[in-house]
């Protein structure tokens, strides 16, 4: 039986000496290893170091405040190194770094990437995964505020 020619895979040949899965590369990506992401920081890149070295967001519980469902996604929370990419015809800013992801839940991770615009708080602080606070209005509406400024309003409220 013949083997896939690309090194390290064992791969029954489909075509033109490529396995199945390099064959699809190659025609999605005009090349067999096209979909490796060699690029360290794109998208996909990104997200697999999450899941590799953070574990799958579903285990997790929401990080949204207030919020008891279950998370299910990685969501890059608006701090730290900022990329862009174009993907299927969309522009997609993430971040690089790890540390600026939170896990959510779908409802407020769509809720942050509508109104992803402010990394810093009015008072300068980072708005980081473990400082920001989602907040549900009555009214439905979802807001995204700096957890150290709602302690300062909590403390300066309870002192008077």
């Amino acid at each position: 039986m013949a083997t896939c020619s690309v090194d390290d895979c064992g791969g029954k040949v489909r075509g033109r000496g490529l396995c199945n899965a390099h064959l699809l590369r190659l025609q999605r990506y005009g090349d067999p290893l096209g979909g490796m992401h060699k690029n360290p920081n794109s998208y996909a890149a990104v997200h697999r170091r999450l899941r590799l070295e953070r574990g799958r967001a579903r285990l997790f519980e929401c990080e949204s405040l207030g919020c008891t469902r279950s998370a299910d996604e990685w969501a890059w929370m608006g701090t730290g190194p900022e990329a862009r990419e174009l993907t299927r015809g969309v522009l997609i800013r993430y971040g690089t770094e790890l540390a600026d992801y939170a896990t959510l839940c779908l409802f407020h991770h769509r809720k942050l990437d509508k109104g992803m615009t402010r990394a810093y708080c009015q008072r300068g602080h980072a708005l980081t995964g473990s400082n920001v606070a989602f907040i549900t209005r009555s009214s439905g509406k979802v807001e995204r505020w700096c957890r150290e400024c709602k302690r300062a309003r909590d403390r300066a409220s309870r002192a008077a």
